[in-house]
């Protein structure tokens, strides 16, 4: 079941969703999952069935963990992504990864028109506005599960014919390494205005 999501503008989210084919992985505790590939896209619709929408509060943040192809093609309309000449969206890499060495998590934010999420860092309040490249650079897999802590940055400036609000996502494609694969992922978003 996709978790519920709070209109508070500090969301804590945890979930355990579409985790299917949990083969039993026993790691040592040192074991960590390594980031196979990572992007991220925009879209003006949402994608994912029981995400956030700007009808029920901006800005939100929400994830999920998915353990097998199968379970993200039934949450994922993959077909709303499909890159284009140049795009970057999704490929099949993400559609196809191999649920025994393999998961995929997906940060999903719904934030005005022109605005991305990044990766926050409480100790420095270093703000690194590239989000897919900064996500993966710091361990976020912590006692069996995905950890991020975010905020919203300036992006580009919005375009007046498009749209008010839109989703940022950033799908990350995970190696388990050895490592038990996580049940659930937390995001904490961080108001940019709180934090300055």
């Amino acid at each position: 079941m996709v978790p519920e999501w709070s209109r508070r503008k500090i969301l804590h989210l945890s979930s355990a969703v579409a985790l299917t084919g949990l083969a039993g992985c026993s790691a040592g505790s040192d074991a960590q999952p390594q980031v196979d590939s990572s992007l991220g896209t925009t879209a003006s619709n949402a994608i994912i069935d029981q995400q956030p929408t700007p009808a029920e509060g901006v800005p939100a943040v929400w994830g999920t963990i998915l353990a097998h192809p199968d379970a993200a093609r039934k949450l994922i309309n993959w077909g709303a992504l499909t890159p284009t000449e140049g795009d970057n969206g999704p490929g099949t890499e993400f559609r196809t990864f191999d649920p025994d060495r393999q998961f995929m998590s997906v940060i999903v934010g719904v934030l005005p028109t022109g605005e991305g999420l990044m990766d926050y860092n409480k100790e420095n309040e270093n703000l690194v506005e590239d989000v897919v490249d900064d996500f993966t650079d710091e361990s976020v897999y912590q006692d069996g599960q995905l950890r991020y802590d975010v905020t919203s940055y300036q992006a580009f400036p919005p375009d007046p014919d498009t749209t008010e609000y839109h989703y940022d996502y950033s799908f990350t494609l995970w190696h388990l390494n050895g490592a038990d694969r996580p049940t659930e992922i937390t995001i904490n978003y961080h108001d940019p205005e709180t934090i300055q």
